[in-house]
């Protein structure tokens, strides 16, 4: 018969001893953090929302944070002179993972754990926060730490960063602009006053996860106007004057020039735009455009608008067609992004009788 041991106990689950973990996990993870944090930096909005609207963590995110946690805190034990550092920087509270020192100097060490299977090891935001770190310890390097584990052979990945003066000198403006953002969205109770993530290349795909993802989106879509400086790093405004202004209503608008502009967004080129508009007509259309996208499409767009413009002129000119004098219209001319609904990204400009604010 052989010495197979087969036993059958009885199985049920330990709801009560579930409840439990739960709940100590919540204790722990869902506490509101005091001050504003490094990380905070990354994504603004989100830690306002967090700070002003309580919001629970479901099962799944406080089972990541309990595992990412432990995880961590081996290596730190193992390679660090101190772990979990708190620096104070600029008002800023920088918990950083270890440090080491070389040289008598700290050196700060990220420890990061991933199950993902594909895609670059080292994300950009692994940067970003070891690079803040660097800056409040005014350092020019530090260490990350990476455990991979999905990865069977290769699970453990360490690596050495040096960040560039004209890095850091960016960085520190970077982060005293998105801390005095951050500070007046919370003094107001307004999360809008605080930058959004949604199109970041970089931080973006946090949105996919964030629990005020919907809120967020109707900040975006309801908002009628942002600065130009809010533009993203990476892309250019490229502003196209109108030589002679478009109706919003007119075909040479709804049924050409804008579906033109639609159609290189969901080609990808990630091509965005907002128009000027004054008493109901388009005076300027605005694109902003990828750096490493091709000039080429810009250039088409520009075509189309001078094409669109000089029909809506001889158009008027045979019909004597005026600017609408409604009670609606208004002699400011502001910018509108028109294809937020699509992608997300912030309106470009905002202009108050052809001056900035």
């Amino acid at each position: 018969m052989g010495d197979n041991m087969k036993i059958e106990p009885q199985i049920e689950e330990a709801q009560a001893l579930k409840k439990h973990i739960l709940s100590e996990l919540k204790a722990k993870y869902e506490r509101e953090r005091i001050g504003i944090h490094a990380t905070d930096l990354l994504w603004p909005r989100l830690a306002v929302f967090r700070k002003l609207e309580s919001q629970e963590l479901n099962e799944r995110d406080l089972l990541y944070f309990a595992l990412g946690h432990g995880e961590g805190e081996v290596i730190e034990a193992l390679i660090s002179d101190r772990s979990e550092v708190v620096v104070i920087d600029s008002d800023i509270i920088h918990t950083i993972d270890a440090i080491v020192f070389e040289g008598g100097r700290p050196i700060p060490v990220e420890i990061k754990t991933t199950r993902s299977k594909s895609g670059d090891l080292v994300k950009p935001h692994y940067l970003l926060q070891l690079a803040l770190y660097c800056l409040a310890l005014t350092t020019n390097y530090g260490y990350l730490v990476i455990l991979k584990l999905n990865d069977d052979e290769k699970p453990l990945h360490a690596y050495r960063i040096t960040f560039s003066e004209e890095e850091l000198g960016r960085l520190f403006d970077w982060r005293e602009k998105r801390r005095d953002l951050i500070i007046k969205a919370l003094e107001q109770q307004n999360p809008s006053l605080a930058l959004c993530c949604w199109k970041d290349p970089i931080l973006g795909w946090k949105c996919k996860f964030c629990p005020f993802q919907d809120k967020c989106r109707e900040i975006e879509e309801e908002r009628p106007a942002i600065r130009a400086e809010a533009v993203y790093e990476g892309f250019e405004a490229v502003k196209i004057p109108l030589e002679h202004p478009i109706p919003l209503g007119d075909p040479a608008w709804k049924k050409f020039l804008k579906p033109k502009v639609l159609e290189l967004h969901k080609k990808k080129y990630d091509i965005d735009y907002a128009i000027a508009e004054e008493n109901g007509r388009i005076k300027e259309l605005i694109l902003l455009v990828p750096l490493k996208c091709s000039r080429r499409h810009v250039e088409e767009i520009k075509r189309a608008a001078k094409w669109a413009a000089i029909k809506v002129k001889e158009r008027d000119g045979k019909r004597r067609v005026f600017p609408s004098s409604s009670k609606n219209a208004s002699n400011s001319a502001v910018i509108r992004n028109k294809s937020c609904e699509a992608s997300g990204r912030k309106n470009l400009a905002y202009i108050k009788g052809g001056e900035k604010p």
